[in-house]
């Protein structure tokens, strides 16, 4: 299977452009047996920073290496598939298989019926309280699991109105990469869904049971609640808020 993986970077190695650069010319090609990434580090990263993110310019460079395994032309993949290997279905080289950016659903009356019976207008197995007794918030709303959920476990998404660089506000969090100059945003003050209502953990529980987590679906990013462990029926959801929004808004 490795031979035939390296055989196959071997022959679009062609296909791969140098790139230019302000002041310098950088060269990239497809070596055997090297990762897209590991070739941006032996070719010296532009990215100058001691962050371990990519650079722009190499992020551009990766998605290009991966493409080639989708957008490869039918004749290359016909002397690829001259290759002698034991098993075919490992590897189908003769019929590329198409990139697509997001799940894509039956164009038939049977996929609208499928898409509409999977879509959930509102967030599952969660439960908006008014926070009773000695809690430290009596008075305000909470939110609490109504099943288990187990670590690692997506509760659902912080939905809000997006903003940039101008906006924010009690019930904003980061859209992007908060180290961005114009990093976006979404404030779910004037409209939200039900994770707008989870709380600071401190004076609750000694710590947070979830987290908020960017990814990108259908090309945009988004704001997942992760659970960090296990929860129980019944249990509170919590955050650690920033430093920034815990000095500001809550004085703690």
């Amino acid at each position: 299977m490795e031979s035939i993986v390296l055989s196959y970077i071997t022959l679009v190695t062609a296909m791969f452009i140098g790139v230019s650069m302000l002041g310098d010319v950088v060269a990239f090609t497809i070596e055997p047996g090297v990762a897209p990434l590991d070739r941006c580090r032996l070719n010296g990263s532009r990215n100058k920073s001691d962050s371990n993110m990519l650079s722009p310019e190499d992020q551009d460079d990766l998605c290009h290496a991966n493409s080639l395994f989708f957008a490869a032309q039918k004749s290359d993949n016909k002397k690829a598939g001259a290759v002698e290997h034991t098993n075919a279905a490992e590897l189908d080289l003769s019929s590329p298989p198409k990139h697509i950016k997001y799940n894509t659903w039956p164009r038939s009356r049977k996929g609208r019926e499928l898409k509409k019976k999977a879509m959930r207008p509102y967030m599952h197995s969660v439960e908006i309280r008014i926070l009773q007794g000695d809690h430290p918030l009596a008075g305000q709303l909470g939110l609490f699991s109504a099943r288990k959920f187990q670590q690692f476990d997506i509760i659902g998404e912080y939905c809000g109105e997006v903003f940039d660089s101008e906006g924010g506000g009690e019930y904003a969090t980061y859209l992007e990469d908060r180290s961005g100059k114009y990093a976006l945003g979404v404030n779910a003050a004037s409209e939200g869904n039900e994770s707008r209502f989870i709380n600071h953990y401190k004076g609750i529980q000694e710590e947070p049971n979830v987290i908020l987590k960017i990814a990108f679906i259908e090309e945009l990013p988004r704001v997942m609640v992760v659970c960090l462990r296990d929860i129980e029926v019944g249990k509170e959801l919590l955050l650690s808020y920033s430093a920034e929004y815990v000095q500001e808004y809550l004085g703690i």
